[in-house]
């Protein structure tokens, strides 16, 4: 997003040890060095689909104008929203999605009528049955002053725009950052932010289903669920980004985010997490993840709006995605780098202004990790129909407990089994589970004996 920037001097003081076992995943950061179609862009919002699909949403995007000599693009942006596709198949492979019907900047997908002074930028979503739910937030494009929250609905599998729909005034509060449906109470929590001053406050709604849509939702108040938005307290004493994190990892909930950097090159550049053992809050126990170390010309680039991808772990290992820009500056002296004096004619470096992806091993977080090495998993069949069969080998005879989690952490299914010393082989049934990706979770009743995550697709 290219925002008129403000500047502010601030001191930040590391409350947390940096977290040296985290590190860039060149490899997942390479996917989104596209050259065709969808070429770069911020926010950077996964949301798992059917059969394993991965649909990547998108703020301030280029479309193609890629120029392979220099690894150029101009400086000019083409949408103010998309998205990709990405195959399960090949992770390098992703279809992107705009309003190919139109033409300029009326391609972006998310818009009602023209783009004209309106600007629609994503937040997160679910997918139910054959709809795929995305909230938006809607900003003037000359002021960016907030103007309120909406929520879209895209068909599955074509992808077409369905509606977008206006939400009820929230006093101020920009919901849809991150979501989470609980299964055991069937309300949907979202999560969102106000701005105070100069930073950002993180808040929680939660609703039905049949109201989330409507709007009637309740707003968590720090005791109790109130009709009014008013009422609404904040769920951490941290500020967040404008765009943030919050996922289920085993029985504890993490807020992920990072320092605000007001859009000002060298700023905000800490990762940080924060838990709870409640979707309500409060978040504390803040662990610094990774400092964003990303640079143009010996000048550290903007960065902001950090969010965690749980449908990507592997190996023990949290992906975490974060955005850079570098910011148009005519304005001297020079206080972010600039390679675009003349945005009209000039270009810039494209991995300037792509998405860039971390790995955070969950025992930064400090979640118990399996030993892969001598508590391997196997799952079949996969994909999986009606049951699945897992076999592994247990250190003593047990009482245990297996959960299948979605790939945004929400547990689906629940089963306590009883395992043997050695071979086990157990059979669920999973018919009632959606089409999706999938973990198997088990754990010994004592905690002392953790197994390999097994993955599987239905």
């Amino acid at each position: 997003m290219k925002r008129i920037m403000i500047i502010f001097i601030l001191s930040f003081i590391s409350l947390a040890s940096f977290a040296q076992s985290s590190y860039i995943d060149s490899t997942f950061t390479n996917y989104f060095r596209r050259t065709q179609g969808w070429t770069a862009g911020d926010a950077t919002i996964s949301i798992p689909l059917p059969g394993g699909k991965v649909m990547w949403l998108f703020g301030d995007s280029y479309i193609d104008n890629y120029n392979a000599e220099d690894n150029s693009l101009p400086c000019l942006f083409q949408v103010r929203n998309c998205f990709t596709v990405q195959d399960n198949n090949n992770l390098n492979s992703m279809t992107t999605y705009i309003d190919s019907s139109s033409t300029g900047i009326n391609q972006t997908y998310f818009k009602i009528g023209s783009v004209g002074n309106s600007v629609y930028w994503p937040g997160h979503g679910f997918v139910r049955k054959d709809t795929v739910f995305v909230f938006l937030e809607k900003y003037n494009g000359t002021s960016y002053k907030f103007l309120g929250n909406y929520i879209a609905k895209i068909q599955l599998p074509t992808f077409d725009l369905i509606s977008i729909t206006a939400l009820p005034k929230m006093n101020g509060l920009n919901m849809g950052k991150a979501i989470i449906y609980d299964s055991s109470s069937n309300y949907y929590y979202i999560y969102g932010n106000k701005l105070n001053w100069i930073v950002q406050e993180p808040y929680v709604a939660r609703a039905t289903f049949k109201n989330l849509v409507s709007g009637n939702w309740k707003f968590w108040t720090g005791s109790a669920w109130s009709k009014e938005a008013a009422e609404a307290k904040k769920i951490s004493s941290a500020a967040v980004c404008p765009g943030f994190s919050v996922i289920k990892l085993e029985n504890s909930y993490y807020l992920i985010t990072q320092d605000n950097g007001y859009l000002t090159c060298g700023l905000g550049r800490d990762i940080y997490a924060y838990k709870s053992s409640s979707l309500t809050g409060k978040f504390t126990d803040k662990t610094k993840l990774y400092t964003v170390e990303d640079q143009i010309d010996g000048h550290y680039l903007l960065t902001y709006n950090a969010q965690a991808h749980p449908e990507f772990i592997e190996n023990d290992e949290l992906l975490i995605g974060y955005n850079v820009n570098d910011m148009i500056d005519t304005i001297l002296p020079d206080l972010c780098p600039s390679q675009c004096r003349n945005p009209f004619t000039d270009r810039m470096n494209a991995d300037s202004y792509r998405p860039k992806f971390v790995r955070v091993p969950l025992s930064v977080l400090g979640l118990k990790v399996g030993n892969l090495a001598t508590n391997p998993v196997s799952v079949y069949p996969n994909p999986a129909t009606t049951t699945i069969h897992l076999r592994f080998q247990s250190g003593d005879d047990q009482n245990g407990m297996v959960e299948i989690v979605n790939a945004v952490g929400q547990v689906m299914k629940t089963e306590e089994v009883v395992l043997e010393k050695g071979e086990n082989e157990i059979q669920l049934n999973v018919s009632s589970l959606p089409a999706g990706v999938y973990f198997a979770v088990i754990n010994s009743e004592d905690g002392k004996e953790i197994w390999e995550k097994a993955k599987f697709m239905k």
